[in-house]
């Protein structure tokens, strides 16, 4: 293969040049030749150095004859110089025998190595696209080897390479690597079989245990526990017993970050108490006392071991004792038709999250329904009768009055006061404790509004 070109300057002398040219073989013809242009980039003097273009393509290697002339300002051409010129066969092209490879890559920098088949340049070109727009070279050579510096960690980076040898270059095709990623804390807190990230919703009262490990690799398989770091535990998070173990507050709703320390910087886990399982329930109110028809909605409270109100629950509410009904939902109450004493019972029909029983949890609170309101004034026969020490005296109002309710012996004599007080609609029963009267017939009388009442009793001893 030949050169393509050849420079040839040559000086030539003329009153005023301007204009020279240059031909090989034949002479084709004055201002036929192939231009030549001035070195000092003008012909205005009277010498001029000048220089032109031989093309070779297609010659053998030897010594080829060629004619340079001038012409003066006058338009006359001057007698060409013959000028020898040696043309010798061209050096082969440089090619890339071994690589381009990336070798020593690291957060910051990586080597790239490659071998030519002859002494050649070293270029690297580098950038995070194929636009590259950094370079960087190493020694001439047939092994090259080219450091690049300053990279960012975990970064992908395109690059090719170029060697040049005889004015010929030749160069690779656009390649990537990544840098190493820089090393990152992983905190887990550890709950049997599973590893939890932070936030951590968490029972409590459990205990805790955070594992502190370093990764580089996206995937962490090259995850590496670490023993050595320091740890600060909000006292409102519960107890430390040893260096990353934690007996957490038995209080729901604490929520705090514990800060981790390590030769790598400081990192904080997110930690948050919730309530347990149910293991208790309250009902409001706890007990009832109502008339015939009455309305109550009864209210339930689940709480853990704790007393933590659990959030969450689903009750189921059921009545039993005849005493009416009850939505089994909202727990609103309609007492029936009177005269029953019952209960009223909630069971817990779903736990919330992190139960850890499956037990029924349940309470009941008791009902009393009264009898429905009398329609007239009433005074009972007491009982029993005879008596001896104490007997019931029972009355019906029909409607809320001011009651004396007296004893008298058989001679009219006042030996007792059982009731001097405004009593409610309904029925009543009043005790008399007839211990120290002597054995005898004795008359209650009963005044209530403009009723009046009475019976006798025989106290027998």
């Amino acid at each position: 293969e030949l050169s393509r070109s050849i420079s040839i300057p040559a000086l030539v002398r003329a009153r005023y040049v301007a204009a020279a040219e240059l031909y090989r073989g034949t002479d084709p013809g004055t201002g036929r030749g192939t231009a030549m242009t001035a070195v000092d980039g003008a012909f205005d003097e009277a010498t001029e150095d000048v220089a032109g273009t031989l093309d070779v393509t297609g010659l053998a290697a030897g010594t080829y004859a060629v004619t340079v002339r001038g012409r003066d300002s006058d338009g006359v051409w001057g007698r060409g110089r013959v000028v020898n010129v040696q043309v010798s066969a061209a050096a082969a092209p440089v090619t890339i025998t071994v690589g381009p490879a990336v070798g020593s890559i690291t957060q910051t920098g990586a080597g790239i190595a490659w071998t030519t088949d002859q002494t050649a340049t070293s270029l690297v070109e580098y950038g995070t696209t194929t636009n590259y727009g950094q370079r960087a070279t190493g020694v001439d050579g047939t092994r090259h080897t080219v450091n690049l510096t300053g990279l960012t960690a975990g970064t992908v980076y395109h690059y090719r390479v170029s060697s040049t040898a005889a004015g010929r270059t030749v160069q690779s095709a656009d390649s990537t690597f990544t840098t190493a990623a820089g090393r990152r804390l992983l905190i887990r807190a550890v709950l049997g079989n599973r590893r939890v990230n932070s936030p951590l919703l968490t029972l409590a009262g459990r205990t805790l245990r955070f594992e502190v490990a370093a990764f580089a690799l996206p995937d962490t398989s090259d995850l590496q526990l670490m023993t050595n770091y320091t740890w600060q535990v909000p006292a409102s998070l519960g107890t430390v017993t040893a260096l990353g173990s934690l007996t957490l507050t038995q209080r729901a709703g604490v929520q705090d970050s514990i800060v981790f320390t390590t030769s790598m910087g400081r990192q904080a886990f997110v930690v948050r108490a919730q309530a347990g399982s149910a293991k208790s329930i309250t009902i409001e109110p706890p007990g009832l006392n109502t008339v015939p028809g009455g309305r109550q909605t009864f209210r339930a409270t689940a709480k853990d071991q704790y007393g933590n109100v659990v959030p969450g629950i689903g009750f189921s509410w059921y009545c039993v004792g005849g005493i009416g009904t009850i939505n089994a939902t909202n727990g609103a109450f309609v007492a029936g038709g009177g005269g029953a004493d019952g209960y009223v019972i909630v069971c817990i029909t779903g736990q919330p999250l992190f139960a850890d029983v499956g037990a029924a949890v349940q309470a009941s609170g008791r009902v009393i329904v009264a009898p429905p309101l009398p329609q007239a004034h009433q005074l009972y026969p007491n009982a029993p009768n005879p008596f001896n020490s104490s007997t019931q005296i029972a009355f019906d109002l029909p409607e809320a009055a001011l009651v004396r309710l007296r004893i008298y012996n058989a001679v009219g004599q006042l030996v007792a006061v059982l009731a001097d007080q405004t009593f409610p609609a309904g029925h009543h029963q009043v005790n008399w404790d007839a211990t120290g009267q002597p054995t005898g017939v004795y008359i209650v009388r009963l005044a209530a509004g403009l009723y009046r009442e009475q019976r006798k009793m025989l106290l027998v001893r």
